[in-house]
Order: structure tokens, then C-alpha cells, then sequence
């Protein structure tokens, strides 16, 4: 079998029609510790965010197996510690570099090696969803592990869900699990999403409790978990012995604007669908997909108007969410791909968005993954395509990482608006644009620019801020092309697209 990334990088190349070039110099101007001139510069300035969260920007999974979204197609990597049947996750600076990564029980730093404290975690790499990491609101450098087992503790062990806490400044920036295993809530599935607070800033994170049909929330803010969990009784009892507690088996997630829960009971056929508050936390208004057989792997498009599905006979399903009733939704199930079964044949499993807007197919035993290349288009202009992504004898399982589904969403304000204290505005009658930064909480800038297709190509930070910072850019010995300007700061980012 031939793989090729580079089917990718000509779509990429054509889609965004712009060429990859050099920087030849940049010039800078200092005028105070706080403000600065940086020479760059924009013709024409319009509304638009474009990029993701960076956070997302690594993957370890499988045997070995990962996969880094720099440059025009993800890249394969082949230096990954891990080795899980399926849950994992991983997590990722704020402009992209590699922290940490888990298989639920193990975490493996930055340089892959074992964290400090970092084993014995009360997770299970035989879960569906093993674990997830999530940043502390307003933290720069404490990050929740939620953890939980495999089949309800079926089998011996906790059973439930559980967090650890890492800060990434320790051990000389490699990281340590400074607290360990603190119990929430057993048993539970193997089911583990989070996604944003209404409010933007904390995180809300949910569970099913075994035994009962309850959907467990609890939130995450600046001065650490709230325990007291947000209860919803909705949807089937999750109770299911005969079957070697088989309900809890398959994903849970989160639509990306945190407006739906997607549930998957697999020994069931069935795929529950809720209406979530983002603001109290509460799950209402259940439909139900089903005549299915095994559902998985769950993944919701960028824009959320569609569900997809995976199942135990290697079959992957959509659904159309912009439909208004349970019946037309169940009607509009479409059959994007479909591998003849066998026993030995290697299913489809997990699904997870990437950075690029592609989802990405786990395909259990095999070096190599596959892509469901437009899926915001409802039917098969949603474009699969089988073995898409080779990932250098390194051998896929059932997993892939999980991640807060917020990440995912592109930010979007007006120009001249600002976002959290990040204010950008155009110089009358100049090239120049004006970015501020004005918040007491604000202890550095990151100002990032890149090309269409995400190649970074200019980066500043600044720590030590007091509060106010001032930038001016200017870009003109840029070619024409298409840009991207990002700020980020410990509180916030803004990202924009220039045409220049």
C-alpha cells in the first residue's frame, strides 16, 4: 500500500492559493520596556479568525504513533513513549510545543520521559476515553489530568473518575504530578469531554455515573475545581452486568460551542444526543440515533452541523444536526465509509478534529490513518479518505487524543474591536496597525504571524508585563498572500486574517 501525504499539501497549496516564502529581515525599535515598534505591516485588514488553539498541536497515540500539525499536512512522529488499546491524551503549549501526554495511567513529559510522580494514575488505557487535560483557567503552568477506568471497574480497580494535577514549571520545566488520584465520582463509563463555561473562561467537565442514567458536570475555574457535580437524570440506565458492563463502552463529547452532548451506549445500537446550558451545566431535550451496530468513536464538524460515528463492523455514519426533529435527523444517516468486515480486519475506532479542520479516523492494527477531509459538507461531499496519513510503521489502535472540544472553535470579533483587553486597530492613512494590551492580570504578549496554511513565520514574546503593553506592526515586505496575526496573552488570544 503506497501512503502520501501529499495529496494534502496540494489540496492545501490550491485551497489557499498563496505561496510559501522567505522572511528576509525584520526590524525592531524599542521605545520603552513596554512598548515597542515592530516593522510589518498590512494593506487591507478584514474580520475573521482563522486559527485553533495551538494546544492541540501534538498527538501521541497507539504504538508509538503520533502525529505534529506544523507546515502544510500533519507530520508523523516516531519518538512517542506511549503504548495504549485506546484512550489517550495529550497537550500543548499555547504557540505549540509539546507538554505532556498520558495514557490514563502513565505521563510522559516533553522529552518523553516518565513525569515525575507521574505513574499509577487511576485511569486505564484499555477506556474509550481514558483521560483528558485541561489547563486551569488563568494558570500558566497547572494543568487537570481527569482519569477514568476501564468498564466501570469491571475487572478489579477505582472504577471512576479521578483527577491529578501537573505544573509544567517544575522539574526544570519537564513538569511533576504535584497532587494525585483525587477521587470524584465511582463507577462511572469510560466516558470523559470537557468544553468552555459559558463565561469563557472555565471549563466544564462531564462523565456518566454506571449503574443510573445520570450525566455527571463539574467546573473548572481559576482557583480550582468546583466537586460539587451539576446533575442531569437523562437518556438510558447505564446498567448492564450480563454484558461485561458493555454500556459504558464508546466516546461522549461535546459539541465545539458547548450547545450539545453526544453520548455513545455501544452494546445498546445506540447514540444519545442532548442539549447542554454551558452556563448551569444541565443536560435536556434528549434524541436518540440508533439501529446501530456498535457505535464508537464520536466527532461533531468544526461548525457543529454534523455528527459523526463510528462502529464495531468498521462503518462510519453522519448525521445532520441542522435538521429540526429526532425523526429527520435519524433519517438523514448517511454511510460515508464502509471496510468489509472480519474479525481480523482492523476497525475504525476513534475520531477527533484537528487543528487543520479534518477529522481524523483511528484505524485499529494499521500504520495509518484516515481523513474525513470537508466535514462540515453533509453526505459524501464530506470527502473520506481511506489510509491517509502513513505513520512510519508505527501501528494505530483504537484511540486518539482527547481534547477540550472548545480548542477547536476559531475566535471572531470585528477589526477595531477587542477581545478580553486585546484591542487592534488600523493607523489612519499608514500601513501600520496598533495593538494594545491593557489588563493587571497580564503577565506576557505573545504576538505570532503566519501564512495561510499555519507556517509560523514571525514570533515576539514579552514577559513581565505591568498591565499595559503596546505594539505597532507593519508588514510591507511581505508578498501579497494571505496572514494571519495572532495575540495571546495569559489571560486570552486574538487571531485575525489579513489579505495583504
Amino acid at each position: 500500500m503506497n501512503y502520501t501525504n501529499s495529496f494534502f499539501a496540494k489540496r492545501l497549496i490550491i485551497e489557499y492559493k498563496i505561496n510559501v516564502f522567505v522572511i528576509y529581515r525584520l526590524f525592531f525599535s524599542f521605545r520603552t520596556p513596554i512598548k515597542s515598534t515592530i516593522v510589518i505591516a498590512f494593506f487591507h485588514f478584514f474580520s475573521s479568525t482563522v486559527l485553533a488553539q495551538k494546544e492541540t498541536n501534538y498527538w501521541y497515540f497507539g504504538q508509538g504513533a503520533g502525529i505534529v500539525f506544523n507546515g502544510l499536512a500533519p507530520a508523523s512522529l516516531t519518538n512517542g513513549s506511549i503504548n495504549t488499546l485506546e484512550g489517550c491524551s495529550s497537550i500543548s503549549s499555547q504557540d505549540g510545543q509539546l507538554l505532556f501526554y498520558t495514557d490514563g495511567t502513565t505521563v510522559w513529559n516533553k522529552n518523553h520521559q516518565v513525569m515525575v510522580n507521574g505513574m499509577g494514575l487511576w485511569g486505564n488505557g484499555d477506556a474509550s476515553q481514558s483521560s483528558i487535560i485541561i489547563k486551569q483557567p488563568l494558570s500558566s503552568s497547572k494543568y487537570y489530568i481527569f482519569t477514568v477506568d476501564d468498564l466501570a471497574g469491571y475487572w478489579g480497580g477505582y472504577g471512576g473518575i479521578a483527577y491529578s494535577i501537573v505544573d509544567v514549571n517544575l522539574q526544570g520545566g519537564s513538569g511533576e504530578i504535584t497532587a494525585k488520584n483525587a477521587p470524584l465520582l465511582t463507577p462511572t463509563a469510560e466516558k470523559v469531554t470537557a468544553v468552555q463555561h459559558a463565561n469563557g473562561k472555565d471549563i466544564w467537565v462531564m462523565t456518566q455515573q454506571w449503574g443510573t442514567n445520570a450525566k455527571y458536570a463539574w467546573v473548572l475555574t481559576s482557583s480550582g475545581l468546583n466537586t460539587t457535580p451539576v446533575i442531569s437524570n437523562i437518556g438510558t440506565i447505564n446498567n448492564d452486568p450480563i454484558n461485561n458492563n458493555g454500556q459504558v463502552q464508546g466516546y461522549m463529547k461535546f459539541s465545539h460551542d458547548g450547545k450539545k452532548v453526544a453520548s455513545v451506549i455501544s452494546s445498546d445500537g445506540i447514540i444519545e444526543l442532548y442539549d447542554f446550558d454551558n452556563n448551569s451545566g444541565q443536560c435536556h431535550g434528549l434524541i436518540t440515533l440508533n439501529q446501530l451496530d456498535g457505535p464508537y468513536g464520536l466527532e461533531f464538524s468544526p461548525n457543529d452541523s454534523a455528527l459523526y460515528a463510528t462502529t464495531f463492523s468498521s462503518k462510519i455514519f453522519q448525521w445532520d444536526l441542522s435538521l429540526t426533529t429526532e425523526a429527520l435527523i435519524n433519517n438523514s444517516r448517511t454511510l460515508i465509509h464502509q471496510t468489509p468486515f472480519s474479525h481480523t480486519m482492523n476497525a475504525t475506532s476513534g475520531l477527533q478534529l484537528g487543528l487543520d479542520g479534518k477529522i481524523y479516523v483511528a484505524l485499529n492494527g494499521l500504520d495509518s490513518l484516515s481523513i474525513i477531509q470537508n466535514p462540515n459538507k453533509i453526505g459524501l461531499a464530506c470527502n473520506y479518505l481511506h489510509n491517509a496519513i502513513f505513520l512510519k510503521n508505527k501501528r494505530g489502535t483504537s484511540g486518539l487524543p482527547n481534547f477540550v472540544q472548545s480548542l477547536f472553535l476559531p475566535h471572531t470579533s470585528e477589526p477595531g474591536s477587542g477581545e478580553n483587553n486585546i484591542q487592534i486597530y488600523s493607523v489612519p492613512f499608514t500601513s501600520q496597525y496598533s495593538i494594545s494590551v491593557n489588563s493587571v492580570n497580564t503577565r506576557f504578549v505573545n504576538t505570532s504571524i503566519y501564512n495561510g496554511v499555519g507556517q509560523l513565520l514571525f514570533r515576539k514574546k514579552v514577559d513581565n508585563i505591568n498591565g499595559t503593553y503596546t505594539l505597532m506592526v507593519d508588514l510591507a515586505i511581505f508578498p501579497k498572500a494571505i496572514y494571519i496575526l495572532e495575540v495571546t496573552t495569559n489571560e486570552t488570544r486574538i487571531a485575525k486574517k489579513i489579505l495583504r
